[in-house]
């Protein structure tokens, strides 16, 4: 159980939030929610924190995340975010519109698909890598199952995926290992 609470503490990050105006705030809040149980899955605890004018760069634990009202020009049509991998710098955006456009196909709520992009993007930036898998949270198009699993909060992330952000989230902290 100790070691349980330990790697808990030890492996959290920060989302820093920058355009909370893009979502409306209950839905954010559920996002929120929601999107921090999935990846507490993994191992990997999330603070969310609103951006301030001082955020101008961000710390090793934070992970800078752009909301946006509108669907980006460069992303392909039917993703709802994009993650751009810089080393220390890496940052994530997720279009509202492109998830509530994407949770009335699927007969779902926007929050959910919301937390689910935020879920995706997070895990690219963690796992410092574009790749795709065939399912689960990284998986290139998240369809109705997908969603579902994230709405019952089984939206899980592999075991070496699961371990490689959590080694990440370590290296960030200055940290050596996370425990296994």
């Amino acid at each position: 159980m100790l070691v349980k609470a330990a790697m808990v503490l030890l492996a959290r990050i920060t989302v820093v939030i920058y355009h909370p105006e893009a979502v409306p705030e209950r839905e954010m809040a559920r996002a929120e929610s929601l999107a921090g149980g999935l990846m507490r899955l993994a191992g990997v605890e999330i603070q969310w924190r609103r951006a301030t004018p001082a955020d101008l760069y961000p710390r090793a634990a934070e992970v800078p995340l752009h909301l946006l009202d509108q669907r980006p020009p460069f992303a392909d049509p039917d993703a709802c975010g994009y993650a751009v991998l810089m080393q220390e710098s890496s940052y994530a955006g997720v279009s509202y519109r492109a998830a509530r456009d994407a949770a009335a196909t699927l007969e779902v709520e926007p929050s959910t698909v919301l937390a689910a992009a935020i879920v995706h993007e997070l895990g690219h930036i963690l796992l410092a890598s574009r790749e795709h898998t065939a399912a689960g949270p990284m998986a290139a198009h998240l369809g109705r199952r997908d969603i579902e699993a994230a709405r019952r909060g089984e939206f899980r992330f592999s075991h070496d995926q699961a371990r490689r952000m959590r080694d990440e989230v370590a290296r960030r902290l200055g940290i050596a290992t996370m425990p296994r």
